[in-house]
C-alpha cells in the first residue's frame, strides 16, 4: 500500500528542512570552533611576542 502523494512529498520536504538545518549546524559549529581557535592562537602570539591583543593583531596559521 503506497501512501498517498501528499504524505509522500510532506515526507521529502520534513527530510530535506532536516538536512538544511544539519547543514547550518554543521556550518556555525565549524565557525565557532575556528573562531575560537584564532582567539587563543592570538592570545598565544600577543603572550610570546608581548604585542597588544585586539581585531588587528597579527594573524596566526598554525
Amino acid at each position: 500500500m503506497a501512501a498517498p502523494d501528499a504524505v509522500a512529498w510532506s515526507g521529502y520536504v520534513l527530510l530535506y528542512v532536516l538536512w538544511a538545518a544539519a547543514l547550518a549546524h554543521s556550518i556555525r559549529a565549524h565557525r565557532k570552533e575556528k573562531a575560537l581557535e584564532a582567539a587563543a592562537c592570538e592570545e598565544r602570539e600577543a603572550a610570546a611576542n608581548d604585542l597588544p591583543r585586539g581585531p588587528f593583531a597579527a594573524y596566526c596559521a598554525r
